[in-house]
């Protein structure tokens, strides 16, 4: 089975950022804890990325374990790429996907 690049798109990054340094702020090393945890959702989509549902219609959630958070991403099957767009908490994901998909140079392929 290939594996898929996975890239980061910034706000992505910024979202797990963010995220962390909630955490940390709740309970020392509990924004650690959710970097692992991240980390090995975003290892599950690089081995496997189709193993997830689509949603939001051309992306895809893997949920992140132990926390509300969704991993959504697009897979380019061409390029063996997935490009993360948002790591989001449940309640906060529809809007800002939603956007971030708007203004993405991504279009859907039909």
């Amino acid at each position: 089975m290939k594996e898929y690049k996975v890239v980061l798109e910034s706000h992505a990054e910024e979202d797990i950022k963010n995220a962390i340094f909630w955490y940390e702020l709740q309970q020392e090393n509990l924004g650690n804890l959710f970097w692992k945890e991240t980390l090995k959702c975003l290892k599950t989509i690089q081995s496997n990325p189709f193993l997830f549902q689509k949603s939001h219609k051309i992306t895809r959630r893997a949920i992140v374990n132990k926390y509300p958070y969704g991993v959504y991403y697009v897979v380019s099957e061409q390029d063996n790429q997935v490009k993360v767009m948002a790591v989001l908490h449940f309640k906060r994901s529809g809007r800002i996907l939603a956007s971030r998909l708007r203004t993405s140079k991504l279009r859907r392929k039909e």
